[in-house]
């Protein structure tokens, strides 16, 4: 699943390099420890506006839903395009939230232990693409959006059965496109959607955030966790951001 992430990189960095856009699209504070049920960085696509960043609620409803019905954070990707609740989003709404990387918890016998996955080489790809979907909520253009997951790709299955659908970067238009609405074509144009898209993204790869843009770590052990091509974070970590920014501690309670 993903219920945590961080982005730290400005959005109109990410605007002008991913997306060709130059207009001002308004940077905020770097964000360690990014919840559900705020407002999250989104990319949308309409037939009017090819791409427009937005800030979308993290928590999915659909426009016709009670306002008691759920709000998921999350939608399994085997089942957006044929859920009611979620397939018209699939079929017409998709959007890329971006990310410097997530946070995972793994269950041990001693408690939950945190883990942070992020980019192999950061100055090659800047971050990493959710794959999501989005909906309009209420008046005045604001909208709505969850974050789609697959099963888990094997260099994370010690830690958790679920991940993030990691996009291509170079698959980000296809994405996008709102013309695209049958669910094979969309699967044919972005295979990221599918198991082990983690694995198929060029440079993706979980570290420890250091230097001046990340944290240090703390903790009983820390050493890292390696595996091929990527690099995780060991267990018994408290991420602490640099600049006097507030530091992220999880307990073991926290999920």
């Amino acid at each position: 699943m993903c219920g945590r992430f961080a982005l730290h990189t400005p959005r109109s960095r990410i605007a002008t390099r991913y997306f060709d856009l130059q207009l001002p699209v308004g940077d905020v504070h770097a964000r360690y420890n990014i919840t559900p049920g705020v407002q999250i960085t989104s990319v949308l696509a309409t037939p009017e506006t090819p791409v427009s960043f937005a800030f979308s609620h993290w928590g999915f409803r659909p426009s016709w839903a009670k306002k008691d019905a759920p709000t998921p954070i999350n939608i399994r990707a085997e089942k957006a395009a044929t859920s009611p609740y979620f397939r018209s989003a699939f079929a017409h709404r998709r959007c890329l939230v971006p990310a410097n990387g997530w946070y995972e918890w793994r269950k041990t016998e001693s408690g939950k232990q945190p883990y942070y996955i992020t980019l192999k080489d950061p100055d090659r790809d800047e971050v990493v693409f959710f794959a999501g979907l989005w909906e309009p909520a209420g008046e005045g253009g604001d909208t709505c959006c969850a974050i789609l997951t697959e099963p888990v790709s094997p260099t994370f299955a010690f830690i958790h059965d679920r991940q993030p659908v990691v996009l291509d970067p170079e698959r980000r238009w296809q994405w996008l496109d709102p013309e695209l609405s049958d669910r094979d074509t969309i699967r044919k144009v972005a295979p990221a959607v599918g198991p082990g898209s983690v694995d198929r993204v060029s440079g993706l790869h979980p570290r420890q955030p250091s230097g001046k843009r990340r944290s240090g770590v703390a903790g009983t052990d820390r050493r890292f966790r390696r595996t091929r091509g990527h690099r995780i974070l060991s267990p018994g970590q408290c991420f602490r951001p640099v600049r006097g920014r507030p530091a992220l501690r999880t307990s073991r309670s926290s999920r």
